[in-house]
């Protein structure tokens, strides 16, 4: 789904802001959430973007920014912004509340 000169402009720290560093974050998040799920509150496409507003759900089961596993329930509010060319993702920007997944890990 992402084209080959893909950038990832929110990348993590440590990460490449590439296809690759998709792939790890997906990694750490599904290592961390193994049950991980998403629910879509809504989604809006205008011209070559796609915003997407949503809730990501899972059971801390290992270590997720820094916090250890709590085997707790956790929810993130995340908004991504995407760029498509030509069916494919060209650009990645988002937004996560990572402050709000700190109490709930804790």
């Amino acid at each position: 789904m992402m084209s080959a000169d893909f950038v990832d402009h929110s990348v993590p720290p440590g990460l490449p802001p590439d296809r690759e560093g998709v792939k790890m974050q997906f990694a750490m998040f599904f290592s961390a959430l193994p049950d991980l799920h998403a629910v879509i509150h809504e989604q809006i496409a205008e011209g070559d973007r796609v915003m997407t507003r949503k809730l990501l759900r899972g059971t801390h089961q290992g270590p997720l920014f820094g916090v250890p596993p709590t085997h707790k329930p956790i929810s993130i509010e995340v908004i991504d912004i995407l760029r498509v060319r030509k069916g494919k993702i060209t650009d990645h920007w988002n937004l996560v509340d990572q402050l709000g997944v700190v109490p709930q890990a804790a």
